[in-house]
């Protein structure tokens, strides 16, 4: 192989080159073809003397020989002549010396990395016994670069020194282009540096890297108040399982709070957490507390982000929150490819007091006060939480002297009645505008107050969240995802029936009594209503303390019960679910809706079917689905024992533990009815029901 790459080379030297190479192979023995040449001219000499002489002809010794000689002179510099024909043409002429036999031959086997010479075009016009050795598979004959390595020339040439990286049958290669010319054309040559100690080292490092988690007991307090003794021996369990799992990883864990703790570990063990889940949480679940077998829960926040230790302990603090405002008993892992979520598999347990209403309205009414105006909406196709905490908002709002606005469609027929009965207010006239009328109000100093949602894809009006400056969620939601925009005051509490009930606590803490209109109080009354099926479920002592506040500034259960109220209408939209039900799984009601003319208002019939779905016995959860324009709609609901949020999440919805609702555009109800099923199995299989 060598001498053809050396043939290969003299085929571009002067013509000088090439007398040499005719000389040496003229006195080369090649008997075969000699003898066949000689022959030749002999039958060729005895043809011609036959045809010109009349006697017989005859052999003349003398000049068969000669001849012979003289034609295989010329059929060997014939060939000579043609094969550097070729070469020329292939591989341009070097004009320089480097590109001599001797140098070429002298740095094959001495150099101790794969080089190679190429022209523009990735043809080869050289390489040396490194390079062929790299891939061992690759044709001797093959004389372009990419068969070899999937490298360009000029992406060589553009990366400069900084170079190519590729691999070659396994192993990580730099590859740098160095160009020079060859005549007139331009060619390259081509370094290639085993990487393999170096990527090593870096995987090396990247493994060892000090990651950061906190760790909280994150009901304990609750706990507390049904059995000190035993909630105290339980912390203490919790406190030996998550050291004895610090340990398997020979990392640390320290309580730098009471029940609540910051564990440092090597990055490597990140993914033995996430495939397995981050069973941690289920250690933890088994220990119990009390007669009733409360389970104690942690949330846990960490992330593989961040250049420096001050970085990931920020952003592991951030993961914690948001662990936290999505109910607890659960991890989030932000990671590159985003942020995934493990656990979540208890009910929340209604954790909130009057201290910290007090503290967050304290915060609110600072806030609003500093601003010029204060815009307020929640999500797309509200219900009457929305709505009703929007009006409890209003009301904080002009308490505080602050203008105020709520940015809604009046024409919804969603809340039809409620918007009626709002307008005949004095007060409320000029309350409700829509989306233009709030952007020209919109200014830097403009608080905007988001209420019943944390989803920036269910924003009523998203491009005001967009431009605003200052903004606040209120919301009872578990949160879906980080902030796009940090808010100045995040209220999320998944343990609240609805947001109606947080918005309730917070005027209870800064309302004088009876300052509260009964419209005002009716409106927050029937968000709790809705969301509490009539106080049916997601109810807590704090649930009953605020409709008791509700009642007592005027709210009228009677009177709330008209905004609930259907048409014959309403009703035919329910029936369209009802007559196309089926049971998944023996514990999930699924009912579709196939009309393609559906309107928003099939959106709200779809809620209220999912709600009456779990009177069917044996049903723990429900959805209800349908198309409404591009998007095949569900709402979901659940009795307690599945967490429909979980299942809807991977749909890209969202909600509550026992309500939850998503949107999907662009795609047919068998088809979601597909991935719907694929969801709930991943629940259900994945033993997501409350124990």
């Amino acid at each position: 192989m060598r001498g053809y790459r050396e043939r290969s080379i003299k085929a571009q030297m002067k013509s000088s080159a090439f007398f040499s190479r005719l000389k040496k192979n003229l006195r080369k023995e090649n008997t075969q073809r000699f003898i066949g040449i000689i022959t030749i001219t002999v039958i060729f000499f005895w043809i011609i003397q036959a045809i010109y002489s009349k006697p017989s002809p005859k052999i003349n010794i003398g000049v068969v020989i000669p001849l012979s000689i003289v034609i295989y002179i010329l059929t060997q510099a014939l060939f000579l002549l043609v094969l550097r024909f070729i070469h020329i043409r292939i591989y341009p002429k070097s004009e320089s010396p480097i590109f001599s036999a001797e140098v070429f031959s002298s740095m094959t086997g001495v150099l101790p990395s794969p080089i190679a010479l190429v022209t523009a075009k990735g043809f080869i016009l050289w390489m040396n016994t490194e390079f062929t050795s790299m891939r061992r598979h690759a044709s001797i004959h093959s004389r372009k670069l990419s068969s070899y390595a999937d490298l360009s020339v000029d992406a060589l040439i553009e990366a400069g020194d900084a170079g190519v990286r590729c691999t070659i049958s396994d192993t990580p290669y730099l590859v740098c282009g160095k160009p020079f010319n060859i005549g007139k054309s331009r060619g390259v040559s081509v370094l290639f540096t085993d990487i393999t100690e170096l990527e090593d080292t870096k995987r090396t490092m990247r493994e060892e890297e000090i990651l950061v988690a906190y760790v909280v007991l994150d009901n304990l307090e609750e706990l507390l108040q049904i059995e000190q003794d035993g909630a105290n021996a339980g912390a203490a369990e919790v406190s030996a399982i998550l050291h004895n799992w610090a340990a398997s990883v020979n990392g640390t864990i320290k309580e730098y709070e009471r029940n609540r703790y910051i564990f440092f570990f090597a990055a490597k063990h990140m993914q033995t957490f996430i495939e397995q889940k981050f069973d941690i949480l289920e250690k933890v679940r088994a220990v119990r507390v009390g007669a009733s077998g409360t389970p104690i829960t942690v949330s846990i926040g960490t992330t593989t982000l961040g250049d420096t230790i001050l970085a990931r302990e920020t952003s592991a603090r951030s993961c914690l929150e948001m662990a936290l405002a999505r109910g607890g008993d659960q991890a989030v892992v932000k990671t590159e490819s985003g942020i995934e979520y493990f656990g979540g598999v208890t009910k929340t347990m209604q954790k909130r007091s009057t201290v910290k209403s007090r503290s967050v309205a304290l915060a609110l009414a600072n806030l609003i006060a500093q601003s010029s105006n204060v815009l307020i909406f929640g999500h797309r196709f509200p219900d009457y939480d929305c709505f009703g905490a929007s009006i409890g908002v209003a009301r904080f709002c002009r308490h505080c002297g602050v203008s105020c606005n709520i940015v809604i469609d009046k024409s919804d027929k969603n809340l039809v009645k409620g918007i009626d009965r709002i307008r005949k207010s004095t007060s409320y006239e000029k309350v409700l505008i829509d989306i233009t009328t709030a952007q020209n109000l919109l200014r830097s100093d403009t608080l905007v107050i988001i209420v019943d949602v944390n989803n920036p894809s269910q924003f009523y009006a998203p491009e005001i969240a967009e431009a605003a400056e200052n903004i606040v969620y209120i919301d009872h939601h578990r949160q879906t995802d980080a902030f796009l925009k940090a808010p100045l005051l995040s209220y999320i509490e998944p343990s609240a029936s609805s947001t109606c009930e947080i918005i309730a606590e917070l005027l209870e803490q800064v309302l004088p009594s009876g300052r509260l209109s009964k419209n005002e109080a009716d409106f927050l009354y029937s968000g709790i209503i809705l969301d509490t099926k009539y106080f049916a479920q997601s109810i807590g002592v704090r649930t009953f303390a605020a409709a008791l506040y509700l009642r007592s500034e005027g709210a009228d259960p009677v009177d709330v019960q008209e905004l609930f109220k259907v048409n014959l209408d309403d009703m035919q939209r329910e029936a369209k679910f009802k007559s196309n039900i089926h049971i998944y799984r023996k514990v999930v009601a699924i009912a579709s809706n196939l009309d393609e003319n559906n309107t928003p208002a099939d959106r709200v019939a779809a809620a209220k079917v999912a709600d009456s779905l779990l009177s069917i016995d044996g049903v723990l959860a429900s959805f209800a689905i349908c198309r409404i324009d591009n998007s095949v709609c569900i709402s979901a609901r659940s009795s307690g024992s599945v967490n429909v949020q979980l299942i809807l999440e991977r749909l890209n919805g969202g909600g509550h533990y026992n309500a939850a609702a998503t949107q999907m555009p662009d795609i047919t109800i068998e088809e979601a009815l597909v991935k719907l099923r694929q969801s709930i199995d991943i629940s259900l299989d994945k033993g997501t029901q409350q124990n």
